[in-house]
């Protein structure tokens, strides 16, 4: 259990870290996904942001890499799921 609290501290760590690099340095972004489904038939979403700094150093993160439940259409899973991401992120304001 020790491990599993030390990683979770660790990723919510680098999750800050990027919070604040992407608060700091990102004015507007473009975004990919990618949607795949495993052997098993599990759907997975990864949703990425592409940037340029004002001194144009490029930044690409991944932001989710997340379960995709039901339909794989625009109107339900996928438009939720990137707001939901957008809104823990702080970059609805920025779209």
């Amino acid at each position: 259990m020790k491990v599993r609290n030390k990683l979770m501290a660790f990723g919510e760590l680098v999750q800050l870290k990027r919070k604040e690099k992407i608060k700091s340095n990102i004015k507007y972004f473009s975004t990919t996904t990618d949607i795949w489904t495993s052997r098993t038939m599990e759907s997975f979403i990864a949703i990425t942001i592409h940037a340029l700094t004002d001194d144009f150093n490029m930044i690409n993160m991944t932001l989710e890499v997340e379960p995709l439940q039901g339909k794989h259409t625009g109107i339900y899973n996928i438009e939720i799921v990137i707001e939901k991401s957008f809104h823990i992120w702080g970059i609805e304001k920025k779209t």
